[in-house]
């Protein structure tokens, strides 16, 4: 680390006031993902009745993260950073919504996925709809 220290104390006064510039929007960006990850966080953990953070591999704690690597993905949030919230490899993130792809590319053919996404989808629409008014009063 003071190796890194060393080599940003040596660039000009502009591309340190650049560096802090673009480490300070990386830490907002950061927030932003944590926040949203808590309110998916909290609704799959309701809808599969379990928590999607523990190292089980059963298939309802498997499916739910899934879902909301999926969802994540979806909402524009890098594969690496989705990683980092679930503890998994940006790989296995890789995996996961390419699974959930397959659930929506073969409608039918994985019901226990589709039950839990309506689920996820219907609550999460709700929250988000909720929280719109609420910031609008």
């Amino acid at each position: 680390m003071s190796d890194l220290i060393s080599r940003c104390l040596l660039l000009s006064k502009k591309e340190r006031v650049q560096m802090i510039d673009i480490l300070k929007e990386s830490l907002k960006e950061r927030d932003t993902i944590n926040e949203r990850f808590a309110i998916l966080y909290g609704i799959i953990n309701e809808v599969v009745g379990g928590d999607i953070l523990s190292p089980r591999r059963d298939l309802y704690l498997v499916l739910g993260r899934r879902i909301v690597a999926y969802q994540l993905k979806q909402e524009g949030y890098p594969i690496t950073k989705i990683g980092r919230c679930l503890g998994k490899h940006h790989a296995s993130v890789l995996h996961m919504v390419s699974m959930m792809e397959d659930v929506f590319r073969y409608p039918g053919t994985f019901n226990m996925d589709e039950v839990y996404w309506d689920r996820f989808t219907k609550k999460l629409n709700e929250y988000d709809i909720h929280s719109r008014t609420t910031q609008g009063s």
